[in-house]
Parts: structure tokens; C-alpha cells; sequence
């Protein structure tokens, strides 16, 4: 199992096990970063919280498949983008990632990433789904 993270000043790019408990090591990865690239702290939060929906999908989407996390920091812009293994048949289309009934137990991933980004764009090949959710902030 390699577990290696590719970083550089900018981000990092790293794969993950498709199981619920890297959830915890996604969220850790995005913020140990954000937070050394001295991003402002609810940014920070918004990040998490996008990254964590959208490895949840990825999990989801391929239990057990490896999938991988994308972290760009631009000087105005984070950039996160999370490929999976499947072809997309899961996604609700993008007129449907509005609101949920607030006791559904599914369906919520995508709205919420669209409520916390300032763009969401979503590829789906033959065998790969990915997910770019783009974060602009003002500088400090």
C-alpha cells in the first residue's frame, strides 16, 4: 500500500484506500496543508469540508477502489480534485444538486460542494469519475 504523498509548495496530489476510515486522512492531508500555505482558517474549513464530501462520493461511488485527492493552492484559489474508479451513473444531474429533504440519507455530497465552492465541474470518462471544486479567498 503506498501511501506517499506527492507535495510541493503549491498542493499535493495523493491516493487513498476506498474506505471510510481515510476519511479522517483526507480531511488531515487538505488541512496540514492549507494551514502551511498560511490560508485563512474558515477557508480552511470550507476546504475540509468539500474534500471530505467528495472522497465520501468517491468511497461511495467505488467501495474499496483507491481513489485520489488533488490539492492545488493558486494565490487566490484552492483547487481540489478527487478521481474515482466508475462511470458516473451514480451523479444526480446538476439541476438536481439543490437542496435535499433534510432527513435523506443520501444525496446531499454534490449540493453541499456547490454550496461551499465558487465552481464545481464534474468529467465522467468510461471508467473514472472526476470532480474539481475550485475555492476562491482574498488574500491576507
Amino acid at each position: 500500500m503506498n501511501r506517499e504523498m506527492a507535495r510541493d509548495d503549491r498542493g499535493f496530489r495523493r491516493d487513498y484506500d476506498g474506505f471510510a476510515q481515510e476519511l479522517r486522512r483526507v480531511r488531515s492531508d487538505v488541512v496540514d496543508c492549507l494551514r502551511l500555505a498560511d490560508i485563512d482558517q474558515e477557508v480552511i474549513d470550507r476546504s475540509a469540508l468539500v474534500v471530505s464530501e467528495l472522497a465520501s462520493n468517491a468511497i461511495q461511488a467505488a467501495p474499496g477502489e483507491r481513489f485520489s485527492v488533488e490539492l492545488v493552492t493558486a494565490v487566490d484559489e484552492i483547487g481540489i480534485t478527487v478521481r474515482n474508479a466508475g462511470d458516473g451513473t451514480h451523479l444526480p444531474a446538476r439541476s438536481d444538486w439543490g437542496p435535499t429533504h433534510p432527513l435523506a440519507l443520501r444525496g446531499r455530497g454534490l449540493s453541499i460542494v456547490a454550496a461551499l465552492s465558487d465552481d464545481v465541474e464534474v468529467d465522467v470518462t468510461d471508467d473514472q469519475v472526476i470532480v474539481i471544486a475550485r475555492i476562491r479567498y482574498a488574500l491576507q
